[in-house]
């Protein structure tokens, strides 16, 4: 019963240590993508706001949380997987 118990602790902890992750990550790829939509000849303080606005909004909400919806599935069919397989 320890190793069941070993592969739950490991996948609810990889899914806990996975919510930042993404969300800075999808924070980044949101501030990248910011950068071509917000042009630089606007006035500096309108576009560094607007694009910090959608690097948070889009980039966590959408970007960030599809990333935690494709890897916590990855997760949870590596987890089936293992019991499958008897490992």
């Amino acid at each position: 019963m320890r190793p069941v118990l070993k592969r739950i602790a490991l996948l609810l902890g990889s899914l806990v240590a996975l919510v930042p992750l993404c969300g800075v990550l999808g924070y980044a790829i949101g501030y990248f993508i910011a950068l071509f939509v917000f042009s630089a000849t606007l006035e500096p303080h309108t576009y560094e706001h607007d694009r910090d606005l959608f690097a948070a909004i889009y980039g966590i909400m959408f970007i960030g949380g599809f990333l935690y919806a494709v890897s916590a599935g990855f997760a949870i069919f590596r987890f089936v997987r293992s019991f499958r397989s008897g490992r």
